[in-house]
C-alpha cells in the first residue's frame, strides 16, 4: 500500500476492501465448515478489535491534529526540527506528526536525530493526538456507512477468530484478484 493521505487512504479502502463487506459471513456455521474444508482454523483467541488494527496501523491516517503553540509547550526546550510535522489531513488548520505508524514514527525521528529522551515523549505526543478507536470507527462508518457491517463482523463473529490456512490463502487470493484485478505475491504468505 503506498498511500500518502487520508483521500489516498479512503480511495485504498475504496477499491481494495468495500468490494468484499457484502459477502462476509456471519453465521457460526460457516467458520466450522471453512475449517472442516481446511480453508483454516478456529483460534481459541482472537485478534483485536478492528478499529483497534486500524489505529496500530494507519495511525497516521487518524490524527486529530495540534496547534503549533500546542506542540511548542509540550516540548518546549527541546530542539525538535519541523520536519516531523506536516498539515492535519483533518484540520488544515492544525498540524500533526508525519509519521503513519510507529515504525515510521520511529525510522523519521532516527532520520532526524531526535534524542531518546525526546522520542519517548514524541512517541506519548503522536498517540494522544491520535482519534481513539470509537472516533476511528465513527470517521470510517461516515465515509462509507457498510463499514458498520464490516466492524460487527470483524469484532462480534468468529471472523476474530478465524486464521486462514495455506488453502484458505489461496482461494482468498484468488478471489481478491477476482474482484480488484490486482495481484499479490503469495509467497508472502505460503512458502
Amino acid at each position: 500500500m503506498n498511500v500518502r493521505n487520508f483521500e489516498g487512504f479512503k480511495a485504498y479502502l475504496s477499491e481494495y476492501v468495500f468490494p468484499f463487506i457484502d459477502n462476509l459471513l456471519k453465521d457460526y456455521e460457516h467458520y466450522n465448515y471453512l475449517e472442516y474444508l481446511r480453508c483454516g482454523n478456529i483460534r481459541a483467541g482472537g485478534y483485536h478489535r478492528l478499529e483497534v488494527m486500524f489505529r496500530k496501523n494507519y495511525q497516521g491516517f487518524f490524527a486529530k491534529g495540534f496547534t503549533a503553540e500546542e506542540f511548542g509547550a509540550q516540548f518546549k526546550g527541546c530542539s525538535i526540527s519541523v520536519n516531523l510535522l506536516m498539515s492535519c489531513f483533518h484540520d488544515p488548520k492544525k498540524l500533526q506528526i508525519r509519521a503513519f505508524d510507529e515504525n515510521s514514527l520511529e525510522l523519521l525521528m532516527t532520520e532526524e536525530r531526535v534524542s531518546a529522551k525526546n522520542k519517548k515523549k514524541l512517541k506519548q505526543f503522536f498517540d494522544k493526538t491520535t482519534k481513539n478507536d470509537t472516533e476511528i470507527k465513527d470517521l470510517l462508518v461516515e465515509f462509507y456507512p457498510k463499514m458498520e457491517v464490516l466492524f460487527d463482523v470483524c469484532n462480534n463473529t468468529l471472523f476474530k477468530n478465524f486464521e486462514l490456512s495455506s488453502v484458505g490463502i489461496a482461494i482468498a487470493h484468488v478471489n481478491y484478484r477476482r474482484r480488484t484485478g490486482d495481484t499479490m505475491d503469495l509467497s508472502i504468505w505460503i512458502k
